[in-house]
């Protein structure tokens, strides 16, 4: 009898604990999906930078699914790009106009802090000579020493969109 006791008092505090975690979940997903929307404009912001100031109104919502929109710029497109680096998958988000990467933010990636921080700095250094870059011209640049996998699957991911820039996008 103890042992139907025991399972049955078990059997309780699981499911006590399953609504409590139903219930966290339940209260927690709107703010939640609020915060990854904040995230996914202020990501956006960063990588449009002042060189074009857009009303939140028409920017769009990247958090909401898609991978290509028309931006209210002449000829400015907006790209999200998912590829696999050496740690595991990673996000880009890019502005291309007239087939030429204008900007790059890695918005997501796994990989190896201290080798792939480069990454983290979309303004300098290595990722910084890949703006007005085609497909072409960026098939030519070195990949980075010490993060070749990386580098490699980021510009492969960038050469494939560039290459296909009559892609439709949203409007």
């Amino acid at each position: 009898m103890s042992d139907l006791l025991a399972a049955t008092r078990l059997l309780l505090i699981a499911a006590v604990c399953a609504a409590l975690l139903g219930l966290t979940h339940w209260l927690t997903a709107p703010r939640i999906a609020d915060n990854q929307s904040q995230k996914s404009r202020d990501d956006l912001r960063l990588l449009l930078g002042t060189e074009h100031s857009f009303s939140t109104e028409e920017l769009p919502d990247v958090s909401a699914g898609g991978d290509c929109w028309y931006l209210p710029a002449p000829g400015l497109y907006l790209h999200r790009m998912q590829t696999t680096g050496y740690g595991g998958p990673m996000t880009l988000l890019a502005t291309l106009a007239d087939g030429r990467l204008e900007r790059l933010r890695v918005t997501a990636h796994q990989e190896t802090p201290g080798i792939a921080d480069f990454l983290n700095r979309p303004d300098t250094g290595w990722m910084a000579r890949l703006r007005g870059q085609d497909h072409q011209q960026l098939g030519a640049i070195d990949t980075v020493s010490g993060a070749t996998i990386t580098s490699r699957a980021l510009l492969n991911a960038i050469i494939n969109r560039t290459a296909g820039a009559e892609m439709e996008c949203r409007r």
